[in-house]
């Protein structure tokens, strides 16, 4: 299994955002998908990452979150996979750094996403 492709475990079509979308959006899909990090995607490239944590962090009243943008707390300097790495890959990166999540990309362009196995 360490040998085969991302493409061959990875989330299809994961969920996203955009920089210009709003921490209560953010929220309103972490609780509906029941998932704790999402991809943000610009023009179809991806731009950064939002956790739970990220959310956590900024200690604001969920009544402030309509007016928080998600580019103002995305994470920018994300590690990434591409689509042909191995899955051994991404359990080193996962291990390495305790990340839960790693977008899977190819040429900049998000086209999954690989949890922690």
């Amino acid at each position: 299994m360490m040998n085969e492709k991302i493409s061959t475990i990875m989330t299809v079509n994961p969920v996203t955002l955009s920089s210009s979308n709003n921490l209560a959006e953010v929220q309103n899909i972490f609780l509906n998908n029941k998932i704790h990090h999402l991809p943000i995607v610009d023009d179809g490239k991806l731009v950064g990452l939002v956790t739970t944590y990220d959310l956590w962090k900024q200690n604001k009243a969920f009544s402030d979150y309509p007016n928080i943008k998600v580019g103002e707390v995305m994470n920018t300097n994300i590690a990434k996979v591409s689509a042909d790495d191995k899955v051994g890959t991404a359990a080193e990166l996962f291990l390495d750094n305790r990340f839960h999540a790693l977008p899977v990309i190819t040429n900049n362009k998000l086209v999954g996403n690989s949890n922690v196995i």
